[in-house]
């Protein structure tokens, strides 16, 4: 019976023993993909913005030439004609 009482003993030592190994290897587990979906997210981050910026420059740029455009169409208009062509005028 002392024999069996301390081969229990033993063997939930050793189970003991093997849930706290288990125990550091899960919380090393659980530090290295909270590190990677940290970085992940930081690279996410950095990329959106990157992406916002191209479109708003797309945009500016976009903008700045339909005005050019419509400066360059006014200056036609404003321009006189000349010999036969002023005869058929809008104005």
């Amino acid at each position: 019976m002392k024999d069996l009482v301390t081969n229990q003993s033993e063997v939930i030592t050793k189970q003991t023993e093997l849930i706290k190994d288990l125990v550091t290897r899960m919380d090393q587990q659980q530090k290295y993909i909270d590190e990677k979906l940290a970085k992940q997210d930081e690279r996410l981050t950095k990329q959106d913005e990157l992406l916002l910026e191209a479109i708003k420059e797309s945009r500016t740029e976009s903008q700045d030439a339909k005005r050019l455009l419509l400066e360059a169409q006014q200056v036609e208009e404003k321009k006189p004609r000349k010999g036969f062509m002023r005869w058929f005028s809008k104005d």
